[in-house]
């Protein structure tokens, strides 16, 4: 925050030796009140993390206004309490979805061109189905088109396809799909609060299972997953789908099977693997008959191996019940 502070007091035009040094004592806060007090100005901040690092940024100037994006809902800026200090009694928020397929290839268009656009609407879609209807990973795409114009829209339709290379390929100079998922993870490591949260994150991304419940293959108590899975919705990682149930992203779930790769050993992943599995729900596709006697298998997306369900309860017995649809398609 106090970087931030810094940057944008010298963006004001303040020479970099007048920028208060201080970490504790307020300075920059009240140098930055000061000097925007009479301004007319537009501040857009980016990818906040919370409440907490924006109040100080924005002014309580009548003719300044402020732009915020950010994964969490941020619900409590504009509190009365917090009025005097920011200016932040006239506060609107919009939440906004994912793209629809339409304005995800529109979007597409405007970056890497109409044309290219027009002559493959197949690979179009495809990669605007690959980015999720996320509007960030969309654009970084149209950017690294845009950037290799001998390039086919199939040819990063094919890129993108590979699972173990998607986020690789939603990457372009500053821009990386991944480093911004990465953001809502390393600032939920530093918050004390979001420890769970953080640890749980790679947990799940072990599990091919289309949503997630309250028991997690953390094996914790069910209160303590469940403010775990919140904190991972309120950082924007997670999305609820029903009652006590959560969904990944399919980008998210990408970043996730990453993170346990780097951070977990292989007797923490198979360990992960055996609780999430004795605690899953298992949804079936479409194709799938209602009474199969077919037992599920679940991949290891480290290892490659797939297990029979053999430490399942059900194991033996046909597993039944409704088809369910809706379901979140794994890459």
């Amino acid at each position: 925050m106090l970087d931030g502070l810094g940057h944008l007091l010298r963006s004001l035009g303040l020479d970099g030796s007048a920028v208060p040094a201080d970490v504790e004592g307020g300075g920059r806060p009240l140098r930055y009140r000061s000097l925007t007090a009479a301004s007319e100005l537009l501040v857009i901040l980016d990818n906040a993390p919370d409440a907490h690092q924006i109040r100080p940024l924005v002014r309580a100037g009548a003719r300044c206004r402020a732009v915020i994006t950010s994964r969490a809902a941020l619900t409590t800026l504009g509190g009365v309490h917090h009025l005097h200090l920011t200016g932040l009694g006239d506060v609107r928020h919009l939440h906004l979805a994912g793209l629809v397929d339409r304005d995800a290839v529109t979007l597409l268009s405007r970056i890497a061109g109409p044309d290219r656009v027009q002559r493959e609407p197949e690979a179009a879609a495809e990669i605007a189905g690959l980015c999720g209807g996320f509007p960030w990973p969309s654009g970084v795409a149209g950017a690294r088109l845009a950037a290799r114009p001998d390039w086919r829209l199939a040819d990063l339709a094919d890129r993108l396809a590979d699972a173990t290379r998607r986020l690789d390929a939603l990457q372009y100079d500053d821009l990386a799909v991944r480093a911004s998922i990465a953001v809502s993870h390393r600032h939920l490591r530093e918050e004390p609060s979001g420890h769970d949260a953080a640890y749980v994150l790679p947990l799940l991304g072990l599990l091919d299972t289309p949503t997630h419940t309250l028991a997690a293959p953390a094996g914790w108590p069910g209160s303590r997953a469940e403010a775990a899975l919140e904190l991972l919705r309120d950082a924007r990682l997670l999305e609820a789908v029903g009652r006590d149930r959560y969904r990944f992203h399919d980008l998210i779930r990408l970043y996730a099977r990453e993170q346990a790769a780097g951070e977990l050993s292989e007797v923490e992943r198979a360990a992960a693997l055996r609780r999430g599995f004795r605690g899953s729900t298992t949804t079936w596709p479409r194709s799938t008959p209602p009474h199969s006697t077919c037992t599920p298998r679940f991949r290891s997306p480290i290892t490659g191996r797939s297990s029979p369900a053999s430490r399942s309860p059900t194991h033996g017995r046909p597993v039944s019940g409704p088809r369910r649809s809706g379901t979140t398609s794994l890459p």
